[in-house]
Formats: structure tokens, sequence, C-alpha cells
């Protein structure tokens, strides 16, 4: 749909700054809240590419986390599922909406 709009849902956690650094935790699982979807991986899959997900879990920068020790991406969730498929095995499979396809190259 075109318009949508993607919500963190109100939880009434306060994020914080954490002193989570990544560097040489490998096969290590993180969970991530990603504009309110939630997400379990690998902080080697989200460091395999140059991209500001390796900067984060690398210990380059502090990331945000909540209470429960979520770290919070300030994205729209919608299309991460994707971008974490293609960060695991460098394989995507494309939306058939043209919208979506927008959407996900934003990203």
């Amino acid at each position: 749909m075109s318009g949508d709009t993607c919500l963190c849902p109100a939880s009434g956690a306060k994020p914080k700054l954490s002193g989570f650094k990544g560097g040489g935790l490998g096969n290590k699982y993180v969970q991530l809240n990603v504009g309110g979807s939630l997400y379990y991986t690998t902080v080697r899959a989200l460091t395999r590419h140059d991209t500001m997900l390796k900067a984060m879990f690398s210990g380059r920068m502090e990331v945000l986390t909540d209470k429960e020790g979520w770290i919070l991406i300030d994205r729209c969730g919608k299309h991460f599922g994707t971008i974490l498929n293609y960060l695991r095995d460098d394989t995507i499979t494309l939306p058939q909406n043209r919208q979506e396809i927008k959407e996900l190259m934003a990203e």
C-alpha cells in the first residue's frame, strides 16, 4: 500500500544509550527492535557488509537499547526482514509491488 506509515508501538520503555560494543562478537545473537518489529540475528550477519549496521555492531559507535535489552533501530521495520536475509546470504527476493520495491530501495 502506498502511504503506509510505520510507528513503533508505545511500550512505555525509555530508550537509553548502551555501552554495547559489538567488536569480536561473531556468532553472538542480538535482539533488534526495528520500528516496532522484532528480529533476532547474529552480529556476524549484521557486520558482513560495509553498512551502518556494521558500524553499529563492530564497536565503532554506541547503540540505543530499551529496558529489556532490545537494540533500537529508528527505521520502519516493514522491509527489514528482506534486508536481513540479504545480509545473511547475499540473495534477495524482490516484492511484486512496485511501491514496495521503492520502499525497500529507500531502506
